[in-house]
């Protein structure tokens, strides 16, 4: 059994084998100037800068938004409320777009994709569902899931949580070359 595990190591470099240490250098010569085969299989992806980011200055957005948001409800109702997350939604697509435009990275584009896709499904069942509240005392979607109407701000939220940490995080794409 050691002659196979002898068998498959490398063998130790020695300090005075001059053949090896020529080896390791022309090999990390090639990954430092970037040719070989490798280099050439990672030029195609785009190549993804990340920003240091402070996200704090996120969390107090989002939570200044939810107590705004559920104040504005509880004083004025579903009308105001409705009003309030309009802002929200519109802020998500206009980073959602400034997303798509300058940053091509495939995560982020998805990211961008499925914050969008969340704050206008929640916006449309908190729009659907306070009309039908205030007029037939019942919400048309989902009526079994209680409080399903009064959560949707909670994920508008969540969707502009995700969609500023995704613009703050990745430098754009004309930075990046």
């Amino acid at each position: 059994m050691s002659h196979f595990l002898g068998a498959c190591l490398p063998a130790p470099i020695d300090s005075n084998d001059t053949k090896g240490r020529r080896m390791l250098s022309e090999v990390a010569d090639l990954i430092v100037s970037g040719q070989g085969e490798e280099a050439d299989q990672h030029s195609e992806r785009p190549k993804v800068v990340r920003r240091s980011f402070n996200p704090m200055t996120t969390y107090v957005y989002v939570a200044a938004g939810i107590f705004v948001s559920y104040s504005t409800f509880y004083m004025f109702g579903y009308e105001a409320l409705i009003i309030v997350l309009l802002f929200f939604v519109v802020r998500i697509m206009h980073e959602t777009h400034y997303i798509l435009r300058n940053i091509h990275y495939g995560l982020a584009r998805k990211a961008a994709y499925f914050n969008a896709g969340l704050a206008v499904a929640c916006f449309v069942i908190l729009v659907i569902n306070a009309y039908w509240i205030m007029h037939f005392d019942t919400p048309l979607i989902l009526p079994e899931a209680d409080g399903l109407t009064l959560s949707c701000p909670l994920f508008i939220m969540t969707s502009v949580f995700g969609s500023r940490n995704v613009r703050l995080m990745y430098s754009p794409e004309q930075t990046a070359n």
